[in-house]
């Protein structure tokens, strides 16, 4: 696959620590990252992808079960580099924490691009995203009845960029979904902004709230800083799923048959 990207492509973080709860018994034995879509575990899923691409670069922050995911690392095919950190205290802390130690391991003056640890999607939008010439990125689906309302929610401006990003914790109590996108969990972010903006708000967000708090607190309070914008990018046609539930599973099975 052919990626339009003005050299050095983006590093990508993969966050991948979570205990993966609401899937129940699936991830009782095996973390979340290596449930497996049709017989391939999202995270090979999510590694083609990005190789597909020109994406040789990888973080990947883990947790539950640290020791599987480095296992299957270990005997991955692949010319990829991989590095990974392990967020010690995974079932007590959130996302903003593992995306704080994932940048860590990010050199500075690198884009860098964000995704959730269990996503599954085309190369194809992973591809569109990086055709996209030095804005910051936030993946967006437009609300439909059919998506779960547990997840991440966004509000953007007429002229398309993000005004504001709602975890379900932190959703105002009138939200209204009309108008709203979802969150993909896939952010592309500039060198030069991540070092000076994002790490910024990620200690306030951790001031303000506490360990616990999720990327999404620390994406709000960079909005609210006024100083970077974030542009939406409308996923379109292709097709991704957010894998929290079995139902989440059974979805993404039936629409991803094979690997990309």
């Amino acid at each position: 696959m052919n990626t339009v990207y003005q050299n050095p492509p983006p590093i990508a973080l993969i966050l991948a620590a979570g205990l993966g709860t609401r899937l129940g018994q699936i991830t009782h034995n095996c973390p979340k990252c290596l449930v497996q879509v049709n017989d391939q575990p999202i995270l090979s899923r999510i590694l083609q992808s990005l190789e597909d691409c020109g994406v040789k670069e990888i973080v990947i922050v883990l947790g539950y079960r640290h020791e599987q995911v480095q296992e299957f690392l270990k005997n991955l095919e692949s010319t990829l580099s991989i590095k990974t950190v392990v967020n010690q205290r995974f079932a007590e802390t959130g996302t903003a924490i593992s995306l704080q130690m994932g940048l860590t391991l990010v050199p500075r003056q690198r884009d860098v691009l964000v995704i959730e640890g269990d996503m599954v999607f085309e190369s194809e939008l992973v591809a569109r995203v990086l055709a996209v010439e030095r804005k910051n990125l936030s993946v967006l689906a437009p609300y439909s009845p059919e998506i779960d309302t547990n997840g991440s929610f966004a509000k953007c401006s007429s002229d398309g960029y993000v005004i504001g990003l709602y975890h379900a914790s932190a959703r105002p109590l009138d939200f209204s979904f009309e108008n709203a996108w979802k969150t993909v969990n896939l952010y592309l972010l500039r060198e030069g902004n991540w070092e000076t903006i994002l790490l910024t708000a990620i200690d306030t967000t951790l001031k303000r709230w506490d360990s616990t708090a999720p990327l999404e607190y620390a994406m709000q309070t960079w909005i609210e800083a006024g100083k970077l914008p974030l542009m939406a990018f409308n996923v379109g046609l292709s097709q991704w799923f957010e894998i929290d539930t079995p139902s989440d599973l059974a979805e993404a099975e039936r629409h991803f048959i094979c690997s990309n």
